[in-house]
């Protein structure tokens, strides 16, 4: 019995060898757990130490495919693509304007974007009293036009607001818009936000306070999610935007987000001047 125990053994040791051989010494590429050489070019002797270097067999890691959640084979999620513009304007043309941008009590604030797949937008705007305002979806906003909604559709172009333009009060100090976009609905913000709708309704001044407390630490919770900066660019190779408002026609060249991850978010802080 030992005998046969013993062979066995023996059996399962030399078909890892073989395994060992073929994969991780003369096909080093798909070895999913590789040991380092011993010497160097310089032949001094060194620590060998052991990593796991795929978390799939390379030859399963196809990143063509890609999951409705936007996660490819090899477990890495695809940014998300979208062509957005922050405008103002005070009473000339719409310009652009972002991080560290300063702008007056009456200026015009208007935010277009078109998503490249079907998404979950959130827009919000905390001003220089701590106060939070939604400003995409707007389910809530009597009047507002019903093009607004969850989820966003690919391709189609969205005007925050749908008509007209927000105007800047005379509350001055620093302010913000939190863009947030997820391809699954956002449980936390949605419920944290008609809590802080109820309240408002209700006049409770103190919830409100708290809520939008947390709500604005939600939103550095996920600034601190990414690991790489979205940046705002130019797209200069595109059409220009064209759209009405008011009665004039205005202009401007579309931009994108570049490296917007799942979930995270994009601020603009500028300054709010008399």
């Amino acid at each position: 019995m030992l005998k046969i125990i013993a062979a066995i053994i023996i059996t399962l040791l030399g078909g890892l060898a073989i395994l060992y051989l073929e994969y991780c010494w003369f096909d080093t590429g798909n070895c999913s757990f590789q040991v380092s050489r011993l010497y160097d070019n310089n032949t001094e002797p060194k620590i060998a130490t052991a990593t796991v270097t795929h978390s799939l067999p390379f030859f399963e890691c196809k990143k063509s495919s890609v999951d409705s959640q936007g996660v490819d084979d090899c477990g890495q999620i695809e940014p998300l693509a979208f062509k957005i513009n922050y405008l103002y304007r005070n009473g000339g043309d719409f310009q652009s304007f972002g991080e560290g941008s300063v702008l007056h009590s009456g200026d015009a604030l208007k935010l277009l974007f078109k998503p490249t797949e079907a998404v979950y937008v959130y827009i919000f705007r905390v001003d220089s009293q701590g106060n939070v305002k939604r400003l995409f979806p707007t389910a809530d906003f009597r009047g507002a036009s019903s093009a607004n909604r969850n989820p966003v559709q690919k391709g189609v172009q969205y005007f925050v607001p749908d008509q007209k333009s927000f105007r800047l009060d005379r509350n001055m100090g620093e302010e913000s818009l939190y863009f947030i976009a997820t391809r699954q609905a956002d449980a936390v913000l949605e419920q944290q936000y008609q809590k802080l709708f109820i309240a408002q309704q209700d006049q409770a001044v103190e919830t409100i306070t708290l809520i939008q407390k947390q709500l604005v630490i939600e939103f550095k919770k996920k600034e601190k999610q990414r690991l790489i900066e979205p940046k705002l660019v130019t797209d200069v190779a595109s059409e220009p935007i064209s759209f009405e408002e008011s009665g004039e026609i205005f202009s401007v060249l579309p931009a994108y987000l570049k490296n917007l991850c799942e979930g995270c978010v994009y601020r603009v802080t500028f300054k709010h001047d008399l």
